[in-house]
């Protein structure tokens, strides 16, 4: 997919944070946060560090018996590998933090873990179970009212509707995303979604309506940062 990225103007913010919490006496579960949420935010600028620090934070919530440090350390790993060895990892990691998520009160981590365990069904065409993961990611992002966890469970229902040949039905899903992103001014995931409106419109050979899509995730590009090629 493509994201739209900048300069995260958190960043001095979080490593403050992780020196304090690696100041004594250290909180460690404060500290397995402070190196996930720095992890998280450099996935896309510093990818080697992110992982080395998802990696150290999942170790100690591991230890620590802490499953919602441990379940976003995890989804900060499969976000952060870089060769085709670390593939290999992906989906025990992501079924990883799924598990740990779904011991925690975190519902927005559990629709988040969802999501992503459905792209990667989706990537190996598994579309059914790809679809039943987003469709639980979507029950999940309406039961707590959360409009950006609903938009990206809609992504994946419509690109996977859409890889079934139903243009329409997706295209359909894919708008009522695009529309929540609109009503909470969410730049990435207006991004996310034209840029996927374009792809599915340009499959279909229905370019004129692709170009719109695609023309208008450029500015978006143009407005807040470089395109990258990435996950969410």
């Amino acid at each position: 997919r493509y994201l739209l990225t900048m300069p995260d103007p958190a960043l001095p913010e979080l490593e403050r944070r992780l020196q304090l919490a690696n100041e004594e006496p250290v909180d460690e579960r404060a500290r397995v946060d402070a190196m996930t949420a720095l992890a998280w935010a450099l996935r896309s600028e510093d990818a080697d560090r992110a992982h080395t620090l998802a990696k150290e934070a999942r170790e100690i919530a591991k230890r620590l018996g802490y499953p919602r440090g441990q379940g976003w350390a995890a989804r900060t790993m499969v976000m952060t590998f870089q060769n085709e060895e670390g593939l290999n990892s992906i989906f025990p990691l992501a079924e990883e933090a799924k598990r740990c998520f779904d011991q925690t009160d975190d519902h927005a981590g559990r629709a988040g873990a969802r999501d992503f365990l459905a792209t990667l069904h989706e990537h190996v065409g598994d579309l059914a179970g790809g679809l039943d993961l987003a469709l639980d990611a979507l029950s999940i992002g309406q039961r707590i009212g959360d409009p950006a966890r609903q938009g990206y469970a809609l992504s994946n229902v419509g690109g996977i509707l859409a890889s079934c040949g139903e243009v329409d039905a997706a295209v359909e899903r894919l708008e009522e995303a695009l529309a929540l992103f609109e009503g909470i001014d969410d730049q990435r995931g207006i991004a996310t979604i034209t840029n996927r409106l374009a792809e599915v419109l340009r499959d279909a050979e229905r370019d004129e309506a692709a170009l719109v899509y695609a023309a208008r995730c450029a500015e978006l590009g143009d407005q807040i940062g470089r395109v990258i090629i990435g996950q969410r």
